[in-house]
């Protein structure tokens, strides 16, 4: 009788183990990134983490009088970036009559197995001209 109640705790471990890892994301890689205006104290900054259907984007814009806009592609490669398509805003902050200022998001976007999150920003001057990053 007490080999059975122990082989049957075993069994009831085991199983509530399994069911534990199996519960955890697949793959909760994460990457920092941080992209910075040359010509300001602007930036962008923050991290991606994923798993095998879904990336979150976390970060913060820093606006020092200008507008910045963050952008994320869901893409196999970062070639497919260049795809309207494939680009989603992820957050925009406006501080061109403001200062400097700061703003977190998050940001969670679908992806399917083998596509990867990128992330750029746009910056937009006082004078209304700006220039965008490459993807990271």
């Amino acid at each position: 009788m007490i080999l059975l109640f122990r082989r049957f705790i075993a069994i009831a471990l085991v199983t509530s183990s399994a069911v534990a890892v199996s519960a955890a994301p697949a793959s909760a890689a994460g990457r920092k990134f941080e992209i910075k205006d040359s010509n300001s104290w602007s930036n962008l900054h923050g991290s991606i983490s994923s798993s095998r259907t879904s990336a979150t984007v976390s970060g913060t814009l820093v606006a020092d009088s200008t507008r910045v806009t963050a952008w994320g592609c869901v893409s196999a490669s970062i070639s497919g970036c260049s795809l309207v398509a494939n680009q989603k805003k992820l957050a925009e902050y406006d501080t061109r009559r403001q200062g400097l200022y700061a703003k977190d998001f998050t940001k969670t976007l679908s992806k399917t197995s083998g596509q990867s999150v990128y992330v750029r920003a746009c910056f937009t001057w006082t004078q209304g001209h700006g220039a965008c990053s490459g993807w990271k």
